[in-house]
């Protein structure tokens, strides 16, 4: 300290120690911050590591779960944020209803943007999960799609239109999180089975509306395959109590019940394709859902396919997409076909 206190006051020309208060508070000053800063060094904290061309590295952030959702809420990632992990994120919240949970799955590859597909479970509006489809949803996301497989609010709690307004806090989250997610949000598809079927059609044919504020100018869906969808309550004996039939019950908050039939909901302005798939032997949904609805959508000048598949019954329908059978092949060609 004293030999520092002698190189200060001869660079300062002062030869002896009668020093103004000035020139000894800007001293002292000095001689501390030096100390300080060779302390700090001393221990690292001001051990920057840098690039051969001298800049400084950043540093390596830190790994968190993106299963984190303290109290519900939905966050977008800090701008610049890290792209997640290839794997399986499970359970991830868009709202706070227990029922509004999905697992994501990012494939391995080396593109920063990948097209999106959302799956969605079936089980006659009042049941059914998610897990009910984890084997079609790791399928799709093998053939270079993030894929994400989600729940929704069901019979008897809510009717219509929570799952449509489930859909578009879906894709609000989407929206927020796509970087960090590495999800291209101009390539968005749906598929669906059952009431899933049912739910992703009128959805595609409704998502211009503004089921939660701002929804009309959220990602739009483009790609639509519906797998064993129920369109019309024509065939339909609507006076039994069965379970397949509990899209009555479902309809009942909509006024008009047209509202939430996909048949009535065709027009001209509707932009996604659909390609309807179905098996003959289906009696839970009669492939004469998807033949009427098929022509209505023709006739409105909507694009779109029907593939009735032979024997395949209401289950059998997607039992074999996992071994990437003829309804999984037709299925990925689509989505190729119209999201890459």
């Amino acid at each position: 300290m004293f030999q520092a206190w002698n190189h200060v006051t001869r660079y300062l020309g002062v030869t002896s120690l009668k020093l103004k208060k000035t020139h000894v508070v800007v001293i002292l000053a000095v001689l501390l911050l030096v100390t300080v800063a060779v302390a700090l060094a001393g221990v690292g904290v001001l051990n920057l590591s840098q690039n051969g061309d001298g800049t400084t590295k950043p540093s390596t952030p830190t790994k968190t779960s993106p299963n984190s959702d303290s109290d519900n809420q939905t966050t977008s990632p800090s701008e610049g944020q890290s792209p997640v992990a290839a794997g399986t994120y499970n359970d991830l919240s868009y709202g706070s209803d227990t029922k509004q949970k999905f697992d994501i799955y990012i494939p391995e590859t080396t593109a920063t943007r990948l097209p999106l597909i959302i799956l969605v479970h079936g089980g006659a509006w009042s049941s059914g999960d998610k897990n009910d489809v984890s084997a079609v949803a790791n399928f799709i996301a093998s053939q270079d799609f993030v894929v994400i497989n989600t729940n929704y609010r069901l019979l008897p709690d809510f009717s219509y239109p929570a799952p449509l307004q489930d859909f578009q806090m879906l894709l609000q989250w989407v929206n927020q999180n796509s970087e960090q997610y590495r999800i291209d949000v101009t390539r968005v598809g749906m598929s669906g089975h059952s009431a899933g079927g049912h739910l992703i059609a009128l959805y595609a044919l409704t998502q211009n509306k503004n089921y939660i504020a701002g929804g009309n100018v959220l990602p739009k869906v483009y790609a639509v395959a519906p797998l064993a969808g129920g369109f019309t309550l024509e065939g339909i004996d609507t006076t039994s109590d069965k379970r397949e039939n509990t899209i009555i019950a479902w309809l009942k908050t909509a006024n008009p019940q047209s509202l939430g039939l996909p048949i009535d909901q065709v027009d001209s302005s509707d932009t996604a394709t659909f390609l309807l798939l179905h098996g003959e032997k289906d009696v839970n949904s009669p492939p004469q859902q998807s033949s009427l609805f098929y022509q209505a959508l023709v006739d409105g000048g909507v694009e779109a396919e029907i593939k009735i598949y032979p024997g395949r019954t209401h289950l059998t329908l997607v039992s074999g997409i996992p071994d990437n059978d003829e309804v999984a092949r037709d299925l990925i060609s689509f989505f190729n076909e119209k999201l890459k």
